[in-house]
């Protein structure tokens, strides 16, 4: 058996039974050494101090603190005070802060760690997913995560579900999970990843209370890390930085800073050329490109939206498909055929959800049609709704599942009914205070329960359980919040010049008026 995992595996018995691994009791100097080691603090003093391997004396753990402090930005005293042990405490990622040409600290807060990618596409697949977060969010904040990368490198992350055509493997595990590097369980390490190579994964600790908001430990914020490193990325010496080891603070809508996008755009911009999409798109926003589409802003009344299973914000009506940008507005390549992402499927749909990583169902009638990877109808489908989900009916105006649970969701009317192991509930969609009969969508997204009925949109709060209390009130419309047709809507609203001189006829006409008759009175 390869010696670094035994190490690795020796250093977390230790650690676990003097029960610092998890971060909740104090830490003593044993428990520092192997702390140290772990993340090649240890290996590096050895290598400076021109020592043989495994030579673990004070001097060199003395040596290994000083470069702990330096690189975490503490007062370098080379003892293992207070505040050193607090932040070797702190949640963070499994990579080795000193590696590679890390061992010589750069001027440079960021750091390389040696490979990168010579293709411009990277394909990643999920092959495990957590217990504690839908397969959906997880691929959702994944691809949300890549993304941000891809705003400053013209090298794009994209899942597939061949695990052939897989450059990278993502998977959820715990413990001992199937590589050198164990887990050691709540707290401690939240994650770990490869660098650029055939075999290229990233790997993420299921003890962990993952979410997609600001509860528990946000996933897409930890993705967002791991990606750096899949990329090429070291950790970085900024506190600031994406990269730097520790995690703060939940923060769900996580930017890459200065640090993060100078390190990222150094190995990739001399390989494939200066790129972003603030220059691409023309643009200094942080929101992707979007359209304006005039037929959704006139009429803004739609047949489903739903996301599919990456992640995507779709919208149907009348046979066409649009994505949908997070913060709203119309993608560009859009409007596309339904039937050209999923073949042979009518265009008039009722409703549609994607559910967990089993497939996109959609249904129309009394039929619910699957689609499984890749976009391919599954094997004896359609199906009468009565097989599938038995005590539905037909004719559902909206359907979505809850995440928390895996429970369906099926709304008809002023009712609902709940689908989970077995028969389904039926209630009154009066359960949900706030919330309309007669719906016309209803999903789940970035972690959030999202109604609409006609042109008005209804965010929901799953905690409070209610309509989302907010300086601009729900419902909101559903064209601008959605479809960005705020413009479309003051360039309808702008009187034309015509108008103008119309408007302000009318207006000296009736104060003409008012005049006259005010004078024959008198």
């Amino acid at each position: 058996m390869d010696n670094s995992y035994l190490r690795t595996v020796f250093l977390l018995a230790v650690m676990s039974w003097l029960g610092t691994a998890g971060g909740k009791h104090d830490m003593n100097e044993m428990s520092a050494m192997m702390y140290l080691d772990r993340y090649g603090y240890m290996d590096a003093a050895m290598e400076k101090m021109n020592m043989s391997a495994n030579n673990y004396t004070h001097d060199v753990m003395v040596m290994a603190t000083r470069q702990f402090q330096s690189f975490m930005g503490l007062k370098v005293t080379g003892n293992l005070d207070r505040e050193t042990k607090a932040v070797m405490m702190k949640p963070r990622c499994g990579v080795k802060d000193m590696m590679g040409p890390a061992y010589s600290r750069r001027s440079k807060r960021y750091a390389h760690i040696g490979n990168v990618w010579e293709m411009r596409t990277v394909y990643y697949k999920f092959t495990g997913y957590s217990r504690k977060l839908a397969a959906n969010l997880v691929r959702s904040e994944f691809k949300r995560a890549a993304e941000e990368w891809s705003r400053y490198v013209n090298v794009r992350l994209v899942p597939v579900w061949s695990r052939r055509r897989a450059n990278v493997r993502v998977k959820f595990g715990r413990m001992n999970h199937g590589d050198p590097w164990p887990f050691d369980g709540p707290y401690g390490v939240l994650a770990h990843a490869s660098q650029p190579h055939s075999e290229a994964f990233v790997h993420f600790d299921d003890d962990e209370k993952w979410t997609a908001n600001r509860r528990g430990r946000n996933f897409y914020q930890t993705a967002l890390h791991e990606i750096g490193h899949v990329l090429g990325l070291d950790h970085s010496t900024d506190k600031d930085a994406v990269m730097f080891p520790t995690v703060g603070e939940n923060n769900p809508e996580l930017k890459l800073h200065p640090d993060d996008i100078n390190g990222i755009k150094a190995l990739y911009d001399r390989r494939f050329g200066r790129f972003s999409l603030e220059e691409e798109w023309g643009q200094t926003s942080q929101k992707p490109a979007t359209i304006i589409d005039k037929e959704l802003c006139e009429n803004p009344q739609i047949d489903v939206m739903f996301s599919d299973m990456n992640g995507e914000l779709l919208v149907f009506k009348g046979g066409k498909m649009y994505g949908i940008a997070p913060e709203g507005g119309v993608l560009p390549h859009y409007p596309q055929s339904i039937s050209e992402r999923w073949p042979e499927l009518p265009s008039e749909i009722q409703a549609a959800f994607t559910y967990s990583d089993r497939g996109t169902y959609f249904l129309t009638g009394s039929e619910v049609w699957k689609y499984e990877e890749n976009n391919q109808r599954a094997k004896g489908f359609p199906k009468l709704i009565e097989e599938v989900f038995p005590g539905v009916p037909s004719d559902v105006d909206a359907a979505m599942e809850w995440e928390m649970d895996g429970s369906l969701f099926f709304f008809k009317g002023d009712n609902f009914w709940c689908v989970k192991n077995g028969p389904p509930f039926k209630g009154s969609i009066f359960s949900w205070p706030g919330i309309p009969g007669n719906l016309t969508a209803a999903f789940r997204y970035m972690g959030n329960s999202h109604f609409i009925s006609g042109n008005s949109y209804y965010l929901f709060d799953d905690v409070s359980f209610e309509v989302v209390r907010a300086e601009i009130p729900y419902p909101r419309n559903v064209s601008s919040t959605w479809f960005g047709c705020s413009e479309f809507e003051e360039k309808k609203a702008t009187p034309t010049s015509e108008a103008h001189c119309l408007q302000h006829t009318v207006t000296l006409m009736l104060t003409f008026s008012v005049f006259v008759v005010s004078r024959s009175i008198q």
